[in-house]
């Protein structure tokens, strides 16, 4: 494969809902590309990369449903892939972190009932090689006050058995050794509503959920944090929720409502992994 990727076969490669490929097809007919030719390259800079996305969003006035930064987003994927391949990194781990478009925009079908695409703040970090899903997980370098650590995401769409999370870890600290050795003895962190005490009292000791949140010392815990709405039960506004509505068709979601209905919360936590 050339280093110069198009933008149809990065949409092939990723399984880009077909809706969305038509939506940005048609937006490329009159979308003028050129004229963003310095942030699109900007955009695969780790440490323009953010900047530039809030520069992005102020240029484009109204854009309905983000679809114009969601082509940004695509351009600027297929120009970093340049960069995974002048560094050595498979093409596997490009394609598995691009893939959180479709995951993203299906998230948004399932919460609102259209592919718009709702997370332009969130996926600079993948085209500008800040964070990478290697297995089930995704790792991006980062700062926690004045010590080195690396975030772990967990996708929604991640296996979590115990397996599936040890061959994620031991492929991340691999990866990190070889490709960015700065960071290949650093501390592993979780921000995450899996990581909250509350999940004991509603889960059975054979939860992988449970599992997964034992890897972790918890070192910090925000009751208040009501993300979880939003990923157990597909809410498209976390603060405008009537409990009662909320369905009850997973052993998760019928513990969770539950403790809501007793006016107790999940939120989330912070935790450092073990050893």
């Amino acid at each position: 494969m050339c280093e110069k990727m198009n933008r149809e076969f990065l949409y092939e490669k990723i399984g880009l809902q077909e809706e969305v490929r038509g939506r940005l097809r048609e937006l490329e007919k009159t979308f003028p590309m050129a004229e963003y030719e310095m942030e699109l390259n900007a955009l695969t800079d780790p440490d323009a990369a953010e900047g530039t996305m809030e520069k992005l969003l102020d240029r484009m006035g109204e854009d309905p449903g983000h679809m114009r930064m969601l082509l940004c987003y695509m351009e600027a994927a297929c120009r970093v892939y340049a960069k995974y391949r002048a560094a050595g990194m498979e093409d596997e781990v490009f394609f598995d972190t691009m893939k959180t478009f479709p995951r993203f925009l299906e998230e948004c079908r399932r919460k609102t009932g259209r592919y718009d695409y709702d997370r332009v703040w969130w996926n600079w970090r993948q085209v500008s090689m800040r964070l990478f899903r290697l297995g089930e997980l995704e790792y991006e370098p980062g700062q926690d006050g004045q010590q080195k650590v690396m975030a772990v995401h967990i996708p929604s769409d991640a296996r979590f058995d115990a397996a599936s999370v040890d061959a994620s870890l031991r492929t991340a600290r691999a990866f990190f050794a070889r490709f960015m050795p700065e960071w290949a003895d650093c501390t592993y962190s979780c921000c995450s509503w899996l990581l909250s005490p509350m999940l004991r009292e509603l889960l059975g000791p054979d939860s992988n959920i449970l599992r997964f949140q034992s890897r972790f010392e918890i070192v910090r815990v925000d009751e208040g944090d009501r993300g979880f709405l939003q990923w157990i039960y597909d809410v498209p506004d976390v603060n405008n929720v009537d409990v009662s509505d909320l369905p009850e068709d997973t052993s998760l979601r019928r513990a969770v409502k539950e403790a809501l209905l007793h006016g107790k919360s999940v939120g989330a936590a912070v935790g450092y992994l073990r050893g």
